[in-house]
């Protein structure tokens, strides 16, 4: 069980990142060694650690629980179903796997799952589902397989076949080529995909089939075709990414102006980019504000000492005629926003010489000029600047100036920065659909301590995203748990509510 939570995260998060190679029926296809193959890996040290703790293997069953909740559903199969499917996810999520699902408007009635099982998991799969469905509608063997089928109506029959020392369950028939494809491998290969070597994952998704069924801030990103692979590396899980575009991006890599003497330490996390709206489907009100950081270069930090030294500073040509820009054109676009969300506003302050946001719960993040290296920037502070302190390590800058074309790069001690993400929601009180769905008490109560839970000592995790042709992007990322702490408190939040109404 400790290793579900840990599959549930890497393929929950692959819905954000990833995107298909060419395949035009499939919106989301994968192929994964399994949990138990990270268990099995003793160098894992930090994730295995993290994932067996008492409170993070209590909210994996509430958290698998969950999942089942939300397949029980999409199948219709009634309230009593989870107990059901449970078994059934423990086999999928510890085992080698390959998994095949259809673009949006089939996405719950056209998937293709093949999981390496034995004889008696094969049957219990058979006998699970028969259960759910109401028994077997049809059942054909032949000397290699035996299949079975359970009628489902306009909705497309769920389906079983065993062949050799794999179990393929799908429903519908639009994927029929990819089943035939499966059993053609498992015939001549024993398995439905090609070895996956020392990765551990390797997966592909069409970010433009998959938009509708994508949380609103996920359809920020520019449609593209990614190919992710995920591998064991020492004590970290590595991410690569190659993300294609259909057609060139306009992005021009400009020299770093880095505000050097405003970046200070103890330093927790930092993150820079520039140009990234070029990658973004942003509105125009938004791409047209004066001076924007998203169309410029930005850099953001985050010190140690408490949850609220969050910073984001970026270059503009004069920063006072810049900050008057934005308080004449900011305020009319987002406070009818922010009125609806939770009664806040942007509004001008003259004696602060600042935009300030008022009517939060516990701070008044402020809009300011200031001027570093006899350059100007604006900045976001959610908390007066602190007392000076030595600036951030020479290295740190290096990391910018060496990578030519680089898009994005953060840098998080993950254990410290996740603790802070935690809080900070919490503190600002800015969720967007706050009114939403809440989820459970109990699902809050076992997140909550699932996360407090986890150490601050959880080490350091590095994102960086480089262009590397005019249409494409590369991705990599390295760290202890394989996401950041902003991730892992939103894939807990999401996985603790999945099931609810």
């Amino acid at each position: 069980m400790r290793m579900r939570f840990c599959i549930g995260l890497m393929l929950s998060s692959l819905l954000a990142v990833m995107a298909a190679r060419g395949e035009t029926v499939t919106a989301l296809r994968f192929h994964c060694a399994g949990t138990a193959k990270l268990t099995a890996n003793t160098n894992l040290t930090t994730l295995n650690q993290t994932l067996s703790g008492p409170q993070a293997v209590g909210f994996q069953h509430f958290a698998l629980n969950q999942l089942a909740t939300l397949l029980s559903h999409s199948w219709k199969t009634g309230s009593n179903s989870p107990p059901l499917i449970d078994p059934l996810l423990t086999d999928l999520l510890e085992n080698e796997s390959v998994v095949a699902i259809g673009p949006p408007e089939s996405i719950l009635t056209s998937f293709v799952t093949a999981v390496r099982v034995n004889p008696q998991q094969s049957q219990l799969w058979n006998t699970q589902l028969g259960k759910l469905f109401g028994g077997s509608g049809g059942e054909s063997k032949n000397e290699s397989s035996a299949e079975k089928h359970w009628p489902r109506g306009t909705t497309g029959d769920f389906w079983t076949i065993s062949k050799g020392n794999w179990l393929l369950f799908g429903q519908g028939t639009e994927l029929a080529p990819i089943k035939a494809e499966f059993l053609q491998k498992i015939g001549s290969n024993d398995s439905p995909a090609p070895s996956l070597g020392t990765n551990w994952l390797e997966g592909d998704l069409d970010l433009a089939l998959l938009a509708p069924a994508l949380p609103e801030w996920a359809k920020l990103l520019k449609p593209a075709q990614v190919h992710i692979q995920i591998a064991p590396r020492g004590n970290d899980l590595e991410i690569r990414g190659k993300a294609t575009y259909p057609t060139e991006i306009a992005w021009t890599p400009n020299s770093w102006q880095e505000p050097k003497n405003l970046v200070l330490t103890p330093l927790i996390s930092f993150t820079a980019g520039q140009g990234v709206a070029a990658f973004l489907q942003i509105s125009p009100q938004v791409s047209n504000l004066p001076d924007n950081f998203l169309t410029n270069q930005f850099f953001g930090w985050a010190l140690g000492m408490m949850p609220l030294e969050s910073y984001l500073a970026w270059p503009v040509p004069e920063g006072t005629n810049s900050l008057q820009k934005l308080t004449a054109e900011l305020p009319p676009f987002v406070n009818p926003i922010l009125k609806n969300l939770n009664k806040s506003q942007v509004e001008w302050q003259p004696k602060m010489d600042a935009l300030v946001w008022t009517g939060l719960n516990v701070v008044s993040p402020t809009l300011s000029t200031t001027r570093d290296n006899q350059r100007d920037y604006l900045l976001l502070s959610l908390f007066p600047n602190p007392p000076a302190t030595k600036p951030a390590p020479a290295a740190l800058w290096k990391e910018l100036e060496t990578r030519q074309n680089l898009v994005y790069y953060d840098w998080e001690v993950t254990g410290e920065r996740l603790q802070q993400m935690r809080l900070l929601p919490q503190m600002i009180w800015f969720r967007p659909g706050i009114t939403g769905n809440e989820g459970s008490m109990e699902g809050l109560v076992a997140k909550d301590e699932m996360l407090g839970e986890m150490s601050p000592k959880i080490g350091v995790t590095v994102t960086e995203v480089t262009r590397t042709a005019p249409n494409e992007l590369f991705i990599i990322r390295k760290g202890p748990i394989g996401l950041t702490g902003f991730e892992m408190v939103e894939l807990s939040d999401w996985l603790s509510k999945a099931g609810s109404p």
